[in-house]
């Protein structure tokens, strides 16, 4: 049901080794599945194991070896099911023996299910700060029980948690409104850093021939405008909206092409329809998951992004990364990513003629797009940039126990125990 594995001593050279007056505690980052540690937690795992934390990966289901190995972090596997199902209690109690055992200062639960499950099981526990990292509203848009339910449970993993941090201010606003945790749980990175970093060595501005090598390993027009579409295709992500919008791009200009990536996940007819109208447009190049997501970014002129609800909008930043503009609806989470007008544009929710409008604008204004594209990158590396927000984390920590270390008369980690 569970195991652990740690860290091989070639991966641990940014381990802090004994305890020392310079450790910060054990900390545990806890996902529900594999790849929301991979897209939010690489290398702000690694940059936290070599200032002094005692990190521990919990997830909820196995493929994490490699990247807790790369980041020199100790992996925690208890198995939880993805949605809510009567196997929730023993996944409970199993992530309740395990956080028993590894006795953290601090956890980091994310996603909708370990932010549950993970920070009762750490309450239940005696853990003294939780932490709900929460990556977005899944109630958002959703109407009857369904939101009902949702609502419920973002509420009970803020009860459970000492501490909320929303992805994004927006976020954070909107919790609040809809009554979902208080204002004063609510907690910020210290100097306003962000809550997620873009890696900026793997996302940035091509050059000239790098540029033309992508768009030809993607079946690209070295020379056409590029519009791209990056996310799962599905309802969530705007795509019902999707074909409409391409066609009225098409019509002003007919040389661009709409490139797609992103698997295919339709949860009704709606969206198997546009899935087969983007099949019947023109000029259309459909290339699935992509595991290198920088390829098709570096490949594209505008980004398009038609999702209804984010908790951050972070395909927008790695754009940005690469010098794209993004055009996106006004929806929580894509207005902090978008500065409008100066890195891109944004649009009444469900405005496609304004999108398709919008898009248009860029493509006929090089100029314009370049600058925007400027704009967008500089504000990646000031602000999301690896630098502002791994330091901005472990300040946070390092402030909620700096104080009870110094009490103590030494380190905060499990080999001070009694």
């Amino acid at each position: 049901m569970c195991g652990e594995r740690r860290p091989t001593r070639s991966h641990c050279k940014g381990r802090a080794g004994p305890m020392t007056e310079s450790n910060r505690g054990v900390v545990v980052f806890g996902v529900t599945v594999p790849v929301s540690a991979t897209s939010f937690l690489r290398g702000q795992l690694r940059h936290l194991v070599q200032v002094g934390w005692d990190v521990q990966l919990l997830c909820g289901t196995d493929g994490l070896e490699e990247f807790a190995e790369a980041e020199g972090a100790t992996l925690q596997t208890v198995r939880t099911a993805r949605q809510p199902a009567p196997s929730d209690l023993v996944s409970l109690l199993l992530l309740w023996r395990r956080l028993r055992r590894i006795r953290p200062d601090v956890v980091v639960m994310s996603t909708p299910k370990m932010g549950v499950l993970g920070s009762l099981a750490a309450a239940m526990a005696g853990v003294p700060t939780r932490v709900y990292f929460i990556l977005g509203h899944r109630a958002e848009g959703l109407s009857g029980p369904r939101r009902w339910v949702m609502s419920w449970l973002d509420r009970l993993a803020c009860a459970a948690a000492t501490e909320v941090v929303p992805v994004s201010e927006g976020l954070g606003q909107l919790l609040t409104s809809e009554r979902i945790v208080k204002a004063e749980k609510i907690q910020r990175l210290p100097r306003g850093a962000a809550t997620l970093a873009v890696d900026t060595k793997r996302f940035r501005v091509p050059s000239t021939s790098e540029r033309a090598r992508v768009r030809e390993e993607l079946g690209l027009d070295r020379d056409a405008p590029v519009v791209g579409f990056i996310g799962r295709l599905t309802r969530d992500k705007g795509l019902p909206a999707l074909p409409r919008t391409w066609s009225l791009i098409h019509q002003s200009s007919p040389r661009a092409t709409l490139l797609l990536v992103g698997t295919p996940e339709p949860v009704d007819a709606d969206d198997r329809a546009a899935l087969d109208a983007l099949d019947s447009l023109a000029s259309t190049v459909r290339r699935g998951h992509l595991e290198r997501v920088e390829t098709a970014l570096k490949a594209i002129d505008v980004l398009v992004l038609l999702s209804n609800r984010e908790g951050l909008g972070v395909v927008v930043l790695e754009a940005a990364a690469c010098g794209v503009p993004t055009v996106a609806y006004r929806v929580t989470g894509v207005v902090d990513t978008i500065v409008d007008g100066t890195t891109g544009l944004l649009c009444r929710p469900g405005d496609t003629v304004t999108v398709a409008n919008s898009v248009q604008s860029l493509l006929t204004d090089p100029q314009r797009r370049r600058s925007m594209g400027f704009a967008a990158n500089s504000r990646v590396d000031d602000l999301f940039g690896p630098s502002a927000v791994w330091p901005a984390w472990d300040s946070f920590l390092i402030d909620r126990f700096g104080e009870r270390r110094k009490n103590r008369g030494g380190p905060l980690g499990r080999g001070m125990r009694k």
